[in-house]
């Protein structure tokens, strides 16, 4: 991961996980953050890591690299510590991770490819490990296939049925398959491998002991590339209490439907960052103007100025 693409600079990425960040914070009816174990994918950056070790506490961190022929780089920019790096494909290394069952996981499936099948076998492989108050999440290109921008639009079908199988919904048609819709097709798809997933883990389990999962994140967003994260929260029927007592749904881009939040930030100069943050907070965008801005625009940045990135630029000699 990461070979392509500095995390540190993507502006919808950043808001993404600043978000994600601020949700974590709610799980402390399953347990404080610091008590959990990150699982993600450093890429070099190890920007999420940083984050999380900083602003939850969490100091239990696996970064699953799957460049095993640039291991010393990987070692040399680990930032702290407390990260364990793991070598190899997420399909070989998720398996072989020792999973206590008295241990809640956050894990971040954060592909920077599109959408490919097996991603959906690190979902069958991480769901059955992952205690009552762990989270899950994956990111991916909202692209399905490496090869779907050469395949004429009256093929994209056969060539996702050939990719993906069964896991197809029946229903998918042609149109579903375009890029303006491609991340509801793959939706569907990521949603019916967490359901057959959960139904092969609860044959066996009493009705108090049944894992339930709760859709918490849906973002769309493009830093140069279209992306989709779909992701949420497992607990065991005992702990619906617990569940219901974090009071996810507070905050005003947790999305547990089939709608995506779209974070559409606009693009500002730091002048009218400056400008539009002395105004806020207020529920009146008409106490804001700014020369060549939209309403629209502006309505954006009232939703999201509190997760704004602010980039700048510093010389050394």
């Amino acid at each position: 991961m990461g070979t392509m693409i500095n995390y540190n600079i993507r502006p919808s990425k950043s808001i993404e996980r600043k978000m994600i960040c601020e949700t974590f914070r709610k799980i402390r009816r399953f347990g404080f953050p610091q008590s959990y174990r990150y699982i993600g994918f450093g890429a070099k950056y190890f920007t999420d890591f940083i984050l999380f070790h900083k602003e939850l506490g969490i100091n239990d961190m696996i970064s699953i690299e799957k460049n095993t022929d640039n291991r010393s780089r990987y070692e040399y920019n680990k930032p702290f510590g407390c990260i364990r790096l793991e070598f190899g494909k997420s399909t070989d290394v998720l398996p072989r991770l020792d999973w206590p069952i008295d241990k809640k996981s956050i894990i971040w499936l954060d592909y920077d490819q599109k959408f490919q099948p097996f991603m959906l076998d690190d979902i069958k492989i991480a769901l059955p490990k992952l205690v009552s108050g762990s989270i899950f999440i994956i990111t991916c290109n909202r692209v399905i296939g490496n090869e779907i921008s050469d395949i004429e639009n009256d093929e994209r079908l056969n060539y996702i049925k050939s990719l993906f199988g069964t896991r197809v919904p029946i229903d998918t048609k042609e149109r579903d398959l375009v890029p303006k819709k491609s991340f509801s097709t793959i939706k569907k798809i990521i949603d019916n491998n967490i359901d057959e997933a959960l139904y092969e883990i609860n044959s066996g389990r009493d009705d108090e002991g049944k894992l339930n999962y709760k859709q918490l994140f849906y973002f769309t967003y493009s830093d140069g590339a279209p992306m989709m994260t779909l992701g949420g929260i497992l607990f065991e029927e005992a702990d619906r209490e617990k569940y219901d007592k974090c009071r996810f749904f507070e905050e005003f881009y947790i999305c547990d439907g089939d709608t995506p939040f779209e974070i559409d930030i606009p693009i500002l100069t730091y002048k009218e960052i400056n400008a539009l943050n002395s105004k806020l907070p207020t529920d009146n965008i008409q106490d804001i103007a700014i020369p060549g801005i939209s309403n629209n625009e502006i309505e954006n940045y009232m939703k999201l100025y509190k997760y704004f990135p602010y980039y700048t630029e510093i010389y050394s000699q």
